[in-house]
């Protein structure tokens, strides 16, 4: 079955820095919820020093229980500090972490599962994985048996063709009891034909898609929220109240990246960079027509990992 999970909260803090505000986001979680909406991810679960109650930033992940559903999940980068970190065993904590993390994965990973707490992993920039590390990450996905291995393309770089290859090589090689996801970013504009052609495959397990209202994110956005619903609606009974998504979107509408933000996502993919990069292209007005030469000019051990004193030294040039 195709499920929804909603990262309005978390991927679309990127840009205003998570300060939504108390009321927006106790609305949001809410309208998602009476909607429908199989999963929320309510925002990130972050070593940050004093807890605002208008972000969606949390030291502890059990200040999301006061809301009323109980799908609810937390992001949480690979190398934060986890010290004084509360977990919650009803809040799935999603694990975001890059190739070179793969051997740490098991060691960080284990303790939490063995104690009940659901951990799901989240592989970034799974576009630029080697055959080798996608086997590595099969492996470790059937030994931890994660809530889901959800394929984040960080970068937008997936074509339908390639998104196929991988939920094709995953659903045959990882445990058919975890489901697959997939949180793909449309600076190609390809996101939809992505979740079309997974939707295409019909494979014999949960297929967990990630969206946004009003496809709010960073980068060239993420497939609408409202808009997966509605496709699903079509092609299956009803199970979302596209009426309630469509009016809390609204909520959003002026969060809404410029077309100029969008044409530098759209470089920054063509030329497999980190999505920052373009981010602080336009923060610093960069013209459309010099952005192509200055990402060409980002180092290839550069490209995947944001690095601002690179692209500081290149574009001062």
């Amino acid at each position: 079955m195709i499920k929804i999970l909603d990262c309005t909260l978390r991927d679309g803090g990127y840009l205003n820095g998570w300060n939504f505000g108390k009321d927006i986001i106790k609305q949001t979680i809410e309208a998602l919820s009476d909607s429908g909406i199989d999963y929320i991810e309510g925002g990130f679960l972050t070593d940050i020093k004093i807890f605002d109650e208008n972000k969606s930033l949390y030291k502890d992940a059990g200040l999301l229980n006061k809301y009323k559903t109980a799908s609810y999940s937390l992001m949480l980068n690979f190398g934060t500090d986890t010290t004084d970190l509360v977990f919650n065993k009803n809040i799935e904590i999603r694990l975001a972490f890059k190739p070179q993390n793969l051997s740490e994965i098991k060691e960080f990973c284990a303790p939490y599962i063995e104690l009940g707490y659901k951990i799901s992993l989240n592989p970034m920039h799974i576009g630029l994985y080697t055959d080798d590390d996608l086997k590595i990450l099969a492996d470790i996905t059937n030994e931890l048996m994660p809530a889901c291995l959800t394929l984040v393309d960080t970068m937008g770089i997936l074509t339908p063709k390639k998104t196929v290859s991988l939920f094709d090589y995953f659903n045959s090689s990882v445990n058919k009891n975890i489901p697959l996801g997939l949180h793909s970013h449309d600076n190609l504009n390809f996101s939809k034909k992505n979740i079309i052609a997974i939707m295409e495959m019909h494979l014999n397990r949960d297929i967990i898609i990630d969206t946004a209202l009003n496809g709010l994110s960073r980068g060239g956005g993420m497939f609408s929220t409202e808009v997966l619903a509605d496709i699903l609606n079509k092609a299956d009974k009803v199970r979302y109240n596209t009426d309630k998504l469509k009016t809390v979107s609204n909520l959003f509408k002026h969060l809404t990246p410029s077309d100029k933000f969008k044409q530098a996502y759209y470089f920054s993919a063509k030329n497999k960079c980190h999505p920052n990069y373009a981010m602080f292209l336009v923060e610093h007005d960069c013209p459309l027509n010099k952005m192509q030469d200055i990402l060409l000019k980002i180092p290839d051990n550069h490209k995947m990992n944001y690095t601002e004193k690179v692209i500081k030294e290149i574009y001062s040039k």
